[in-house]
């Protein structure tokens, strides 16, 4: 599900395409026993929690793995988008379902159980705080550093070889601002930066913890946000 420029709840601009309707008709479809197992199991849902952990949580009603993946993005979307537009979770639940093209007691059902998952805070806070993290040009996804040795041959003569040079290169694969797809980056190290690398992030690392302790004494809870996942 996507979400548009809104900042009113009246004229909200989402974009819920096809397999997430799917889910959203789904979870209308629920029996109430059935939901009731799921709202327990997103009781226990940490803060931070990864999209993987939510996607869990609702396969404890039986959904299907598809099914239970499009409600965890469902959520996360309706959770960031009611901050972005001021409304609370009943107005974004019944906007939800209308534009998924719920009626009658569906959308009465969907609507209920959508707003006891957005009241859930952990869910709300976890959606919030990785809509925050991640609103840069550029997210991090998964990176790798491949080493080569390259061979210097004798000057004229290639069946000699007098030294070699050790290279590696650095492959970082990112998301671009509001995308789940991928591009990915290269550049060549040597020794040197590899030395200049470590520092910096054994650097970012101490200041990280010593943000974490200042966070613990004003006593806010630290939110990691999860990694992009569909």
């Amino acid at each position: 599900m996507g979400r548009g420029s809104s900042n009113t709840g009246d004229d909200m601009a989402l974009e819920i395409p096809d397999r997430h309707k799917e889910g959203v008709a789904a979870l209308a479809a629920l029996d109430p026993a059935v939901t009731s197992q799921i709202l327990e199991a997103l009781s226990e849902f940490p803060l931070g929690g990864t999209r993987e952990r939510l996607t869990n949580c609702f396969q404890a009603g039986e959904l299907s793995e598809s099914d239970a993946r499009a409600a965890s993005s469902i959520f996360m979307n309706m959770a960031a988008a009611m901050a972005d537009w001021g409304i609370d979770a009943e107005s974004m639940a019944q906007s939800v379902g209308e534009h998924a093209g719920l009626t009658g007691d569906a959308a009465d059902r969907f609507s209920a159980f959508a707003t006891s998952v957005m009241s859930i805070k952990t869910i709300a806070l976890t959606a919030r705080c990785n809509d925050v993290t991640t609103e840069q040009a550029r997210a991090y996804c998964r990176g790798r550093i491949m080493t080569d040795i390259r061979p210097v041959y004798a000057i004229n003569d290639t069946a000699s070889i007098e030294a070699a040079s050790v290279v590696h290169q650095l492959h970082i694969t990112y998301h671009k601002r509001h995308s789940r797809s991928t591009e990915d980056f290269f550049v060549a190290l040597d020794h040197n930066d590899l030395r200049q690398l470590r520092s910096m992030i054994d650097r970012a690392l101490e200041k990280h913890n010593t943000a974490s302790e200042a966070l613990k004494k004003l006593q806010v809870e630290e939110c990691r946000p999860a990694t992009h996942e569909d």
